[in-house]
């Protein structure tokens, strides 16, 4: 009687466990047939009875019902929760069972490793379509996660998953993430040197260290040496942080370079007034003849040789000899002389209104220096007219 007793109970041990692992299978089932709703209800059962929450297979299902009501838009937390699923499964699979052995299911994580990556995807898709940045960040950095798993996995392949979680991460205003993702993209040639500008802008915009964003932009140069947009950036960072000596030898670099390009002989010429004003005066006047529209080039000379002007005024009124003074006063007019056809050209080439303004302030005032106060008039209605 017992003996009938103790059969009959252990048949209902069995029949409540394959119950249970029913549910496991049954959401598996479901999902694959695209039933999300009954695959979540079956498989939230399963991951809280006593009898399957321990189960590797429980937790692989579980990814796979989260991961892909994510994609489907059915839930937000999907992938994150999917993930959580997928690495809990890794975890027990490496629990030895009763004879020591691990890694039982080594085959069926990495399928499923596959599986995720492919529903973070197609989440990540959808939340940058739906301008959901940070859901679309969240998703692409997971499917690189899940993808780096792979036997010989190698990072060059998810160089458009990583670029994409960049440019997601940077429309969320999440830029300690985005400067991270654009610097992988860089050194994986994905989009190189725009990678390396936008880590770059993220790097400002996090108000970074500046050794931080010297790294960066060195890093990009090394790397793309021939860009021209990089160096630029590069030369102007040592020149707001007024390295000068750098950017002086990265502008030389660039010039070698480039030398027909107008714009590096301005960046140097700029430089040269810290260090050398006949030098500057070079470097503008080669700007010049390499462009003739650079308003930039034609104000700084015209600048130059206005304050030349300015300076020899103030020797000549420290100067009580009547004759130095008027020689010096010479000087200065002709120094002016020199500055008005630039200023000139600077108003003729300037690309606002303002500039335009302060241009034809400044020839208004030579003139009337100079005693040519018809012409000191006319620069008056010019400015009238604007």
């Amino acid at each position: 009687m017992n003996k009938v007793i103790l059969c009959v109970a252990a048949l209902s041990f069995a029949t409540a466990t394959f119950a249970q692992k029913a549910k496991v299978n049954s959401a598996e089932n479901a999902c694959i047939l695209g039933q999300m709703d009954r695959a979540k209800q079956d498989i939230d059962e399963a991951l809280v009875n006593p009898k399957t929450e321990g189960l590797v297979k429980t937790y692989l299902v579980a990814s796979r019902v989260y991961s892909k009501l994510a994609a489907e838009g059915k839930d937000d937390e999907g992938v994150v929760k999917g993930r959580q699923y997928l690495e809990k499964a890794v975890e027990l699979d490496q629990i030895p069972d009763k004879k020591g052995k691990t890694g039982k299911e080594a085959k069926a994580i990495a399928k499923e490793y596959t599986q995720f990556s492919n529903n973070s995807v197609n989440y990540g898709v959808k939340c940058f379509n739906d301008q959901n940045f940070s859901g679309a960040k969240t998703a692409f950095l997971n499917a690189v996660w899940a993808n780096s798993h792979a036997e010989n996995y190698k990072e060059v392949n998810d160089s458009v998953l990583i670029y994409n979680a960049a440019i997601a991460a940077m429309q969320a205003e999440d830029y300690e993430t985005a400067a991270t993702c654009f610097e992988k993209s860089a050194e994986v040639d994905y989009d190189g040197p725009m990678s390396i500008l936008r880590a770059n802008y993220c790097y400002q915009q996090l108000k970074a260290p500046a050794d931080r964003i010297e790294a960066n932009l060195k890093k990009g140069f090394v790397k793309y040496p021939d860009n021209k947009d990089v160096l630029t950036t590069l030369i102007q960072y040592y020149l707001t942080e007024q390295r000068n000596e750098e950017a002086l030898a990265y502008l030389n670099e660039a010039i070698a370079k480039d030398p027909t390009n107008a714009r590096y002989y301005f960046a140097r010429g700029c430089l040269n007034e810290k260090i050398n004003m006949e030098d500057a005066i070079k470097d503008y006047e080669t700007a010049i003849a390499k462009d003739d529209k650079l308003f930039n080039a034609y104000y700084n000379l015209a600048v130059v040789h206005y304050n030349k002007g300015v300076e020899r005024v103030a020797d000549a009124n420290n100067e009580r000899d009547q004759k130095k003074y008027e020689a010096i006063m010479k000087e200065a007019n002709a120094i002016f002389e020199k500055s008005l056809p630039y200023m000139e050209s600077a108003a003729d080439n300037a690309d606002t209104v303002e500039n335009k303004k302060q241009c034809l302030e400044t020839i208004k005032s030579i003139y009337y220096r100079l005693g040519k106060y018809d012409k000191s008039q006319e620069a008056v209605d010019r400015i009238n007219a604007l």
